[in-house]
Formats: C-alpha cells, sequence, structure tokens
C-alpha cells in the first residue's frame, strides 16, 4: 500500500483523550475518540478504504461512516467492527457519548443558497 498521506474527516471528538499542543499551539497529537466520515456519491473505493485504514490504526479511537443514501452508520473501534447504527435513532459511541441527529436537516443546493444568504427563519 502507497503513502497515504494527510486525512482530515468531517467530525471529529475530542472528550477523554489527552492531546497535547506542539510549541507554536498550531497542532495537536494524539487519537481522538471518534472520527465520523460522511460518504457521498463523490467518495470513491479507494478513498474509502484509505481513510478506513488509517482510522483503524488507533485501537481506542472509534470511527463512523455514514452512508447517505441510506442513513446506515458503519461504526468501528481500531480495526474491530462494531453494530451498525441508523440516523433516525440516537447514535452511541462505545463509552457513552450520545448524538440525536434527528432534528439535523440537510439543504439541497437552492435551499442552502436561501439560506445563506436570508439567514435562518425557524
Amino acid at each position: 500500500m502507497g503513502k497515504l498521506g494527510y486525512k482530515e474527516p468531517d467530525v471529529m471528538v475530542i472528550h477523554e483523550q489527552i492531546f497535547l499542543n506542539n510549541r507554536k499551539n498550531t497542532r495537536k497529537a494524539g487519537c481522538p475518540d471518534l472520527i465520523i466520515e460522511i460518504w457521498s456519491a463523490e467518495n470513491d473505493e479507494k478513498h474509502r478504504f484509505e481513510k478506513l485504514q488509517v482510522y483503524s490504526s488507533s485501537e481506542v479511537t472509534e470511527h463512523w461512516y455514514v452512508e447517505q443514501e441510506s442513513d446506515i452508520v458503519k461504526c468501528y473501534k481500531g480495526k474491530k467492527r462494531l453494530p451498525d447504527q441508523h440516523l433516525r435513532n440516537t447514535l452511541k459511541t462505545q463509552n457513552g457519548l450520545e448524538f440525536d441527529l434527528t432534528d439535523v436537516q440537510t439543504y439541497d443546493d437552492a435551499s442552502w443558497n436561501e439560506f445563506i444568504e436570508y439567514g435562518f427563519k425557524g
């Protein structure tokens, strides 16, 4: 396998792990508790495989992959596959963190542009 390079997750949660700042305070070092990737049609199999390999390298980090087409969340801790979760339910990590995403809405391009132009009208 070639060099994987720098990877940036869509969401990273730091709850209990200890992180160290570098001298310039520009980066953190350590392992996050949870990494979440949101897969879309643009994420090809090579891209998905590379991220899975990188995020599986830490046995203490949970990593989830949200399949937008199905709302299924594929869950891992290190290399171990955990039971899938569904976005319609409260999502739970192995360490007890909970995420209720049932009220989160996605926007199509027209709705998003309107939101940016006129702001939230809730």
